[in-house]
């Protein structure tokens, strides 16, 4: 691996999630100053998650027909600015308005980080056992531009943060016009059926979704119920970034030794692990009676995001054959990550208008048990096929 390319491939990632914290760390909470509660905007949440589960299978089928991934992903990144600069300009509420562009900058942005992923994984072998290291810069664009963010809002309001979100979009679209095209030796389109596709849902891959599905749905409450927790707690759009980029900073030494955490432990102990620690720290985030204590509670986000996230690509292309591997990684995406993120925040907002936002954190807690049980499931599938190879 050349170190420029590796250079560009860095670069890439922290450009990418710099843009894209810049709306998906505000869109709530930007809904809640305008003043829609909390069960509107889970509502309006959900509405662009199925937008986004829509666009991933769409985008997977794209890019495993076209060999496009690249071309696709600097369009999706263009449409995502340009919707999250006129999402911030509207600055009375008009629930349709906000609804389409948060569906279309929103869902877009759910789908631009799988994009991100499937072009690192369609690279060949050296990069994609490089992808700990740089999916870290990930988390430090995350990170510095939840900083950004703050400042931003503080001098120039909501308005100038979508501007300067479609400027950082230009400079991103640089970067990945130098980045080499994968799959240079296939150019020619391939085509992918129905049946083809069918090959996926074998009873490993789907223990696999399964088990993400119920940790994600602890997950996709951190954008709503924490949020509305913090708000509770008076909160600043200060403090909620604060919140945003302490998450991403405290992923970073997880991804710097991520490669040897899964050759120590494999992919299947580490799943386990990320699932038990997600239940510990949503329960301590519903007993959570500060700012303060909820900022330290999101420390244990070193654990738990990073290492789903490094044990689920990669268990995923192990789960996948190598000729739908777009399709695979962007259905899984779509199934776990997106149908989650679709139900929790209408469940979470409807909770917690009728109880209490403790609840809904204590609700999403109890997710993660279940999709601990799944992936000690599929763990166990895996001890015995092992056993029953070695007899053969």
């Amino acid at each position: 691996m050349k170190n420029k390319n590796l250079f560009i491939y860095k670069a890439a990632y922290f450009l990418s999630a710099f843009v894209l914290a810049i709306g998906s760390s505000q869109y709530v909470t930007y809904l809640a100053r305008i003043g829609y509660d909390s069960n509107i905007r889970g509502f309006m949440v959900s509405i662009y998650s199925i937008t986004a589960m829509i666009l991933q299978l769409l985008l997977g089928q794209l890019v495993d027909r076209y060999q496009k991934v690249k071309q696709i992903f600097i369009i999706c990144v263009l449409i995502c600015s340009i919707g999250t600069m006129l999402f911030f300009q509207l600055e009375t509420q008009s629930m349709i308005l906000h609804l389409l562009l948060l569906t279309a900058a929103g869902g877009l942005a759910t789908a631009n980080v799988s994009l991100l992923d499937t072009l690192i994984f369609s690279y060949d072998e050296k990069i994609t056992n490089a992808y700990s290291i740089i999916r870290m810069f990930g988390s430090i664009g995350w990170a510095f531009s939840c900083l950004v963010v703050s400042f931003i809002i503080s001098k120039f309001e909501y308005a100038g943060l979508g501007i300067y979100c479609l400027l950082s979009c230009i400079i991103l679209c640089l970067v990945l016009t130098m980045m080499p095209s994968p799959n240079a030796k296939s150019e020619e389109k391939v085509k992918i059926t129905w049946s083809d596709t069918r090959q996926l849902l074998n009873k490993n891959y789907i223990i696999l979704v399964s088990a993400l599905f119920f940790m994600s749905c602890t997950a996709a409450t951190s954008s709503t119920a924490i949020t509305d927790k913090m708000l509770a707690l008076g909160a600043s759009a200060s403090d909620v970034s604060l919140r945003w980029s302490l998450s991403a900073f405290v992923e970073i030494p997880a991804f710097i030794i991520g490669s040897n955490l899964i050759k120590r432990f494999g992919h299947y102990k580490l799943l386990i692990f990320c699932g038990l620690t997600l239940v510990f720290q949503y329960f301590l985030y519903a007993f959570s009676t500060s700012i303060m204590m909820i900022l330290i509670v999101t420390i244990l986000q070193m654990i738990s995001t990073p290492i789903m996230t490094l044990s689920s690509r990669y268990l995923i292309r192990d789960l996948s054959p190598k000729k739908l591997q777009s399709t695979a990684f962007m259905l899984a995406v779509s199934l776990y990550s997106s149908v989650a993120t679709i139900i929790m925040p209408s469940i979470g907002g409807m909770i917690t208008y009728a109880f209490d936002v403790d609840i809904t954190l204590l609700s999403a807690s109890a997710f993660s048990v279940i999709g601990t049980i799944f992936a000690s499931i599929l763990k166990k599938i895996s001890v015995e096929n092992k056993k029953q190879t070695h007899r053969n």
